[in-house]
């Protein structure tokens, strides 16, 4: 999002921009919100299945 390039994995805890309020952050944030509730509402309908 602001063109710096950092490892993925292991950055969460040293992110320069964990809480970046720009239009770009708080849309990826917006879709990892989507997706977690998603993959929330599916493993809850497996559940039910069984």
């Amino acid at each position: 999002n602001h063109a710096v390039i950092s490892p993925l994995k292991g950055h969460k805890r040293f992110c320069l921009f964990a809480n970046c309020g720009c239009s770009s952050c708080c849309l990826s944030a917006q879709r990892q919100k989507v997706s977690r509730e998603q993959i929330a509402l599916r493993r809850r309908q497996v559940q039910d299945e069984e």
